[in-house]
């Protein structure tokens, strides 16, 4: 596959797969009106919700990559949400490693963390708005001494989501997000990016065989903004709920707020049916990259054309506890070398 198939390469990529099953099965698609992890998806859907919402949930990846994450959502009437989640992501065991001797390394792993905090307030009836803030934590072997692996890790706080969320009609709801920006920094003169600094380890074994470690470097990443436009359409099946929703993330400026010389948008939608009272049935499709090259290149663009196909359920377990959901998501992964699967648990109360 071309390039156009992976998002990752670029700082923060890991943040854009989908976290929970819901939003999984549905291709990606929950930024409009997510039903619980709004703390994640969109901190104005806080304000709307009308019972405590504690979810919690795993997924494991194709390639042995895994996550986990938690979260806390409250609303105090009659106007304020408040939230609190976090999402470990990365892959506890990578191994098969070998020097430069042809000896191989002890075994290592990739670590992830991601907490954010929401709050949210219900302008009017229609209209509401949020923000949240968060902490990033990153941790990755770089190099080696002996057969020993060294790790780096970077760290940022004050990563800010910005939304807006409209309800036009009693059957549609629309939100305008940005995420990932950190507009603090406007203060000091500096762009308006999440810096993820990097104390880099080395290794003189690596370089020159001295069995010494070197000193480690400093390296900033600047994470990508998104804008995100979404929707989510309610209708009706043979009688039974509908839910349409649509996702377009725009990427458009790099960390330095600098124009990107190839702007790129992914789109992802999915649909929910609720087929009973407490069963539903959901599906989608996810990371449809849409850039220049399907006008200026479409044979090109055409080749490396790939996108995931998702599916799962939400099942409210009502003989073992009123307002306890369980969903499931499963997905083909980007590039169709296997299937990503996710299932968490959400008690309403």
């Amino acid at each position: 596959m071309g390039a156009r198939a992976q998002s990752g390469g670029q700082p923060g990529a890991y943040l854009r797969a989908p976290v929970d099953a819901e939003a999984a099965a549905m291709g990606g698609a929950e930024s409009a009106s997510p039903g619980y992890f709004s703390t994640w998806w969109n901190p104005a859907q806080l304000s709307l919700i009308d019972k405590r919402l504690f979810s919690f949930g795993a997924g494991l990846y194709s390639m042995g990559r895994t996550e986990a994450f938690a979260s806390f959502e409250f609303k105090l009437p009659p106007r304020v949400g408040i939230g609190l989640g976090a999402l470990y992501r990365g892959d506890p065991f990578i191994d098969n490693l070998y020097n430069a001797s042809e000896e191989k390394l002890d075994a290592g792993s990739f670590t992830t963390l991601t907490v954010k905090a929401a709050l949210s307030y219900l302008i009017t009836r229609r209209l509401s708005a949020g923000l949240s803030v968060g902490f990033f934590y990153q941790r990755v072997p770089t190099s080696y001494v002996k057969t020993s692996l060294t790790y780096s890790d970077a760290t940022a706080v004050g990563g800010f989501s910005l939304a807006v969320q409209y309800k036009p009609a009693d059957s549609l709801m629309l939100a305008l997000i940005v995420r990932d920006v950190n507009p603090l920094q406007l203060l000091t003169g500096a762009p308006a990016s999440i810096d993820m600094e990097w104390q880099v380890s080395s290794s003189l074994e690596q370089d020159y065989g001295l069995g010494d470690e070197g000193s480690p470097s400093l390296i900033t990443d600047m994470v990508m903004p998104v804008f995100v436009l979404a929707s989510a359409y309610h209708a009706s099946l043979q009688g039974k709920p509908l839910m349409w929703t649509c996702d377009l993330n725009g990427y458009i400026v790099d960390g330095t707020f600098t124009r990107l010389d190839k702007m790129a948008a992914q789109f992802f939608t999915g649909f929910e049916w609720q087929c009973w009272s407490t069963f539903c049935l959901r599906t989608g499709l996810g990371d449809i990259v849409i850039d220049r090259d399907i006008v200026s290149d479409g044979g090109s663009y055409w080749r490396d054309f790939t996108f995931k196909i998702t599916a799962g359920f939400g099942w409210e377990l009502v003989k073992v506890r009123k307002g306890l959901v369980l969903n499931y998501a499963v997905t083909t992964d980007k590039v169709w070398a296997g299937i990503d699967q996710k299932l968490d648990l959400v008690y309403k109360f």
